[in-house]
């Protein structure tokens, strides 16, 4: 297991991981405001936090990859 320090610094992104950041969110912006025409309930709350945790996991990838 990687040391706690590696483990947790912060992660600066260059602009190409930027740039794919962005479009991510972009779809998931799109994907959320389809969603908002949706019922008020636990099930659409649920669905917006799924898509807070899509962007989190897919930056941590980005920022991640090997280059």
């Amino acid at each position: 297991m990687r040391n706690l320090k590696e483990r947790f610094k912060p992660h600066v992104m260059n602009q190409n991981q930027i740039d794919l950041s962005n479009e991510v969110r972009s779809v998931i912006i799109m994907t959320a405001t389809t969603l908002d025409k949706l019922p008020e309930g636990r099930e659409k709350a649920l669905a917006y936090t799924k898509l807070e945790e899509a962007l989190m996991w897919a930056n941590k990838s980005i920022v991640l990859e090997e280059n």
